[in-house]
């Protein structure tokens, strides 16, 4: 399973982009005008298909460097965009023209994958705190009732790995262990004060309600249908982030982060129901149940 949820990180949101236009995953028809800009000199990477993994190049774009039509193909919305001929740029080292951006630290990048911060769904710390990892069925139902190709016969061993929000300067995803997954492009980034950005989305043209995988706040997701703009407010304040439906201002998720390793150490408590040395509930969390 371990095998199908790293193609599924790979591959789940790729989408045909160019400088003009992006037709969003699957629809060639559905097209939004962007651009991007790096935002630093950036050194390029390659992707090794044969390891899924990213190789550092000998080779830079400046600051400020805008990607057009003739200098790139396709891109995968989170992981890279090609510059030219299997040479890319991290998603984490760009952003919309004109536009403003995420502090540094809440961003993902796909070519430091294994060194990455995760943003983690708050019933995650509930279970943590539980000690009972069935309380992540409360958040996420399906793992036990999966349907898919690749049914797991006991949730908890074939699929330990704990779901995470995904955000760049462009584009924002909700990864889960299965299949199912609602990625999102940004037209505009916002910043609305210190912590908070309003961004417009383009969710993929295929994507529909029934695609929400999670049960907490479900109800309060914007309406996703045919590919239509949608906005949210997302705040971020150091280790906590929550985004908000940004017509109704009803809260869609409520996140912490917490480092890979903290994220490996709870697949261990997934599988074995036991929590291991190590495996802390963060104080931004015992902060907030202090308070209640």
């Amino acid at each position: 399973m371990k095998k199908y949820f790293f193609i599924f990180l790979t591959i789940c949101c790729i989408s045909i982009v160019n400088a003009q236009t992006i037709g969003f995953y699957r629809t060639p028809s559905f097209n939004i005008s962007l651009e991007y800009e790096s935002l630093e000199n950036a050194q390029l990477v390659s992707l090794d298909r044969s390891t899924g993994l990213y190789k550092i190049l000998d080779e830079y774009v400046n600051k400020g460097f805008i990607i057009t039509t003739e200098q790139y193909g396709k891109t995968n919305g989170f992981n890279c965009l090609r510059i030219v001929q299997g040479k890319n740029i991290d998603t984490s080292k760009i952003k919309l023209p004109n536009q403003d951006q995420f502090p540094s630290e809440a961003i993902y990048s796909a070519v430091n994958r294994d060194n990455n911060n995760r943003w983690i769904p708050i019933w995650y710390f509930d279970a943590l705190k539980k000690q009972d990892r069935d309380f992540i069925l409360k958040g996420e139902s399906k793992r036990a009732s999966w349907d898919g190709d690749i049914t797991p016969e006991i949730w908890y061993k074939d699929i330990s790995q704990p779901s995470t929000f995904v955000v760049t300067n462009t584009a924002m995803l909700f990864f889960t262990p299965l299949y199912e997954r609602i990625p999102f492009l940004f037209q505009s980034v916002k910043k609305l004060s210190d912590t908070k950005y309003e961004v417009v989305a383009y969710p993929d043209v295929e994507a529909s309600d029934k695609d929400i995988t999670w049960d907490i706040y479900k109800e309060n997701f914007p309406h996703i249908e045919n590919g239509k703009p949608v906005k949210f407010i997302i705040e971020i304040n150091g280790k906590e982030m929550k985004v908000y439906n940004g017509k109704t201002k009803k809260i869609c998720f409520d996140l912490i982060q917490e480092s890979a390793e903290w994220v490996k150490l709870y697949e261990t408590f997934i599988r074995t129901n036991n929590v291991p040395t190590g495996l802390d509930l963060p104080k931004e969390y015992l902060e907030r149940s202090n308070k209640k």
